[in-house]
C-alpha cells in the first residue's frame, strides 16, 4: 500500500511542532560563582530546587566559575551554593521563564 505525500509531509510537520512545542516549554538558569574578590569559584556545587514540586537538580561549576540548569519547567525556584572555605549561598524565589535564560550570579563569603 503507498501512503500518500501529503499524508507523509502532515505527519512530518505535525511531529516537528510537537518536538517545539517540548523544547518551547521549558527555560534555563546560568549563572557565575565568584568570591568577594570576583575571582570565580570553579567546582562550586550549585543545587536548584523548584518551590512547586520539591525535585532538584546539582551540578557543579566549571574551571571559569559558571554554571547551567537546561531545560527547566516555568517557575520559582531555590538555588543553594556551596564550596569547601565558603559559607552556603542561597537564593529563593529565582523565576524561570519559557524560552528564556535567567542570569544568577552568586558572591560567596569566605568563612
Amino acid at each position: 500500500m503507498r501512503i500518500p505525500s501529503l499524508v507523509l509531509f502532515s505527519g512530518a510537520l505535525l511531529c516537528g511542532s510537537v518536538l517545539h512545542a517540548q523544547t518551547a516549554s521549558t527555560g534555563a538558569l546560568s549563572g557565575v560563582v565568584i568570591d568577594p574578590s570576583g575571582a570565580v569559584v570553579p567546582n562550586a556545587e550549585a543545587k536548584i530546587t523548584s518551590d512547586a514540586t520539591g525535585e532538584s537538580r546539582t551540578t557543579h561549576t566549571r574551571t571559569d566559575g559558571t554554571f547551567v540548569f537546561p531545560q527547566l519547567p516555568a517557575g520559582d525556584f531555590r538555588v543553594t551554593v556551596t564550596a569547601e572555605g565558603f559559607d552556603i549561598a542561597v537564593r529563593t524565589g529565582v523565576r524561570v521563564n519559557v524560552a528564556e535564560t535567567t542570569r544568577l550570579n552568586v558572591e560567596l563569603s569566605v568563612r
